[in-house]
């Protein structure tokens, strides 16, 4: 379960960061996809479950 929580942390944050209503936070989807998609990389150490999630990730992210 660790695993899983350090994998989507950064779409939590990345979400928390965007529904701010008090900023402009444009300028910030890029560098966020980046961080997300530097975390989704595939690592040998991931087991299954893990390397799937972060393919999904990556998927759906790739169009955007």
């Amino acid at each position: 379960m660790k695993a899983l929580k350090d994998v989507l942390q950064p779409l939590s944050s990345a979400t928390n960061v965007l529904s701010s209503s008090k900023h402009a936070t444009v300028s910030l989807v890029l560098p966020l996809k980046v961080k997300i998609v530097k975390k989704c990389r595939p690592s040998a150490d991931d087991d299954t479950f893990i390397a799937q999630v972060k393919k999904k990730i990556l998927d759906n992210l790739s169009p955007r």
